[in-house]
C-alpha cells in the first residue's frame, strides 16, 4: 500500500495577506519516497505548518499514491513550488523531473522545481541539534561518542551516497559535540551491519538520513543495529547505541528548509543535487 496524505493529498490555507514569510500564496508541492507502512505521520505536521505559507499545500510520492501527477491534478495555485523531500535526487528524482517534462507546456509553465531538501547545507546545523541533544539527554561523553550517519546508497548510482558523504563533511565541520563522524549505507559499503569495525568509541548514535518514516527506519535499521526501539539504547557488547527519529521529526526545523528552498537561499541546482 502506498502513501496517502490524510484524507486528501492538498491541504488549502486561507490567508488575509498575499505574502507570508516573504512568499506568495502560490501552492506548494512536497515529494516524497513513498512507503509500503502508508501516511507519515511526521509529514502531515509538516504539511500543517507550511500551510500557513502558501494558498495550499499537496503531498506525492514516488512509489505509491497519490503521485505527483494526481496532487497536481487538484492543484488550482500558480506557481506550483515542487520541493523533493528526498536526500539527494538519483534514480528516484531523476524519474520525477522526466515524468513532469511529459506534461504539456502549458502544464509545465507552472511548475517550480526546486533541489532535493538534502543538498540543502542547513541540513547538517539540523542534524547537529539532534546529536547535542542526544548526548545531553543520555548524558553520554563526547569524547567516547561517535556518529553514524545512515543512508540508503545504492550500488548502481554513486549519487545517493555522495550526497551523504557531503552532508557527514558538513557535520563534521560542525563540531556536533562528538568524537567520530561516519556514514554507513544499506545498500552500499560500508555497511550499516559494519557499524562495529567502522567505529572506535563505545557509544554510538545512528542518524537515519532518511527524511520520511518507512520499511527502513522501522524494521531494517534496528535489526541491523540490535536496538529494539528508536531513540533508546540497544547494548552490543560492551558499547550502547542508539536510533535518533528520523529528519521530518524535527518539523519546525524541516519547514525552514522548505522555505529556503522557495526562496531560493542556497545556491545548489538541481543538476548538482542529482
Amino acid at each position: 500500500m502506498g502513501v496517502e496524505a490524510c484524507a486528501s493529498p492538498i491541504a488549502a490555507a486561507k490567508k488575509k495577506n498575499d505574502t507570508v514569510y516573504g512568499m506568495s500564496s502560490g501552492s506548494l508541492l512536497l515529494v516524497a519516497h513513498g512507503s509500503r507502512l502508508g501516511a507519515d505521520p511526521a509529514v502531515a505536521k509538516l504539511v500543517a505548518v507550511l500551510s500557513a505559507d502558501f494558498g495550499e499545500v499537496g503531498v506525492a510520492v514516488l512509489h505509491g499514491r497519490p503521485n505527483p501527477h494526481e496532487v497536481l491534478a487538484g492543484m488550482t495555485g500558480s506557481p506550483v513550488h515542487i520541493v523533493p523531500l528526498l536526500i539527494a535526487s538519483g534514480d528516484v528524482g531523476g524519474s520525477l523531473l522526466a515524468s513532469l517534462s511529459r506534461l504539456t507546456a502549458g502544464a509545465r509553465s507552472r511548475l517550480q522545481v526546486h533541489p532535493p531538501i538534502g543538498a540543502h547545507p542547513g541540513l547538517a546545523a539540523l542534524i547537529c541539534r539532534r546529536i547535542r541533544r542526544i548526548i545531553d539527554e543520555c548524558r553520554l561523553a563526547p569524547p567516547d561518542t561517535a556518529v553514524v550517519l545512515v543512508g540508503h546508497g545504492s550500488g548502481r548510482n554513486p549519487v545517493s551516497g555522495s550526497a551523504i558523504r557531503r552532508l557527514a563533511t558538513l557535520v563534521r565541520a560542525r563540531a556536533c559535540g562528538a568524537a567520530e563522524v561516519h556514514c554507513a549505507f544499506l545498500s552500499e559499503p560500508p555497511r550499516v551491519q559494519d557499524w562495529q569495525t567502522l567505529t572506535r568509541c563505545k557509544n554510538v548514535i545512528a542518524i537515519p538520513c532518511l527524511l520520511t518514516t518507512g520499511i527502513h527506519l522501522r524494521f531494517d535499521l534496528p535489526e541491523l543495529l540490535r536496538v529494539e526501539e528508536s531513540c533508546h539504547a540497544g547494548v552490543v557488547g560492551a558499547r550502547r547505541v542508539f536510533i535518533a527519529p528520523h529528519l521530518t521529526a524535527d518539523t519546525h526545523g524541516l519547514a525552514e528548509l522548505v522555505r529556503d528552498a522557495v526562496l531560493g537561499r542556497f545556491p545548489v541546482s538541481v543538476g548538482a543535487a542529482a
